[in-house]
C-alpha cells in the first residue's frame, strides 16, 4: 500500500511517533510529516537543513524512561536534536567534534546514549542527549557504515555496511562483535529491530532492491518484499499496527 506518492523527490529516512511519520528528503533539504495511515495532513516540519541524512523520534510513549518528545536529525556534518513540544520545532546542535559524515542515527532509552555512524571516519560513536560522554563504540574493519539500530533490551548494537557488504552486531560497549550476515547483500542500507518478537528488518537497494527480515541471530532469513522496488531506503517499524514503513527515493513513494 503506497501511503504517500508523487510528492516525493528523493525520501531518505524515515521515522513513526503515534500516527505521524516523519521523513528527510535530499532533494527538498527537509523533515516533511503526514498522517501514517492516510497520508494526509503532508506538511514541512523543518526546512533548509543542509544534508539531511537519518531522524529518529522517542519519546515517553515510544519507549520507556524516554525523555520529552524529540526528533533527532543526523546531518552531514552535526547531530541535532528537535523539541516536538515547542511549536516552531526549535533545533538544538549537540556539542560534538569531528563528525564528517553522519548517516544513521538511534537511540537507547535506557542509559540516554545516541549513537551514530560515520562514513568518513570510518567508525560507530555514542553521546550523551546533551553531546558529553562522546566515545567511540567500533573503529576497526568498518568500511562505510549505514543504518544502525539499537537493541534496547537485550543491549546490543546492529548495523549495515554498504562497503563489506555485511550486518553485525555488537554489545552496546562494542565488545562481542559479530558478523551476522554476509552473503547475498548488495546495498544494505537502514535497520531496524522489533526486540520483544526478536526480528530485524533492513533495506537493500543494490542491484536487486529488497526488503528482508531476520531472526536477531541472523537466521531464518526472508525476503518481504522483492517487486515495486527502486531504491528503498529509509524503514520504520509500526510496533502497534504490526506494519513496516519505507521510503523509496526512484518510485517517489513511501
Amino acid at each position: 500500500q503506497a501511503v504517500v506518492k508523487g510528492s516525493l523527490p528523493h525520501p531518505f529516512a524515515l521515522t513513526l511517533f503515534e500516527d505521524t511519520l516523519y521523513w528527510t528528503d535530499w532533494n527538498t533539504h527537509s523533515i516533511l510529516a503526514c498522517n501514517k495511515y492516510t497520508g494526509e495532513g503532508l506538511r514541512e516540519i523543518h526546512s533548509n537543513i543542509f544534508s539531511p541524512m537519518d531522524i529518529h523520534v522517542f519519546s515517553q510513549q515510544r519507549q520507556p524512561n524516554g525523555a520529552t518528545e524529540l526528533l533527532l536529525l543526523a546531518r552531514r556534518t552535526d547531530l541535532r536534536r528537535i523539541s516536538l513540544d515547542t511549536p516552531d520545532f526549535t533545533d538544538i546542535v549537540l556539542q560534538l567534534e569531528d563528525i564528517r559524515h553522519a548517516i544513521a542515527i538511534d537511540y537507547d532509552p535506557v542509559e540516554g546514549y545516541i549513537y551514530w555512524t560515520d562514513d568518513e571516519v570510518r567508525a560507530i560513536r555514542r553521546s550523551f542527549i546533551d553531546g558529553s560522554g562522546s566515545q567511540f563504540v567500533v573503529t576497526a574493519q568498518i568500511a562505510h557504515p549505514d543504518g544502525i539500530a539499537v537493541d534496547w533490551v537485550a543491549r546490543n548494537l546492529y548495523w549495515t555496511d554498504t562497503g563489506t557488504d555485511r550486518i553485525e552486531v555488537t554489545r552496546l560497549n562494542g565488545t562481542m562483535r559479530k558478523i551476522l550476515i554476509s552473503e547475498d547483500l548488495e546495498e544494505p542500507r537502514a535497520i531496524v529491530l522489533d526486540p520483544m518478537v526478536g526480528y530485524m528488518y533492513w533495506t537493500d537497494w543494490g542491484e536487486i532492491p529488497k526488503i528482508e527480515r531476520a531472526a536477531l541471530d541472523g537466521s531464518d532469513r526472508v525476503v518481504l518484499v522483492n517487486t515495486s522496488l527502486g531504491w528503498p531506503n529509509g524503514l520504520a517499524l509500526d510496533y502497534d499496527e504490526g506494519k513496516i514503513y519505507w521510503g523509496d527515493a526512484k518510485t517517489d513513494k513511501i
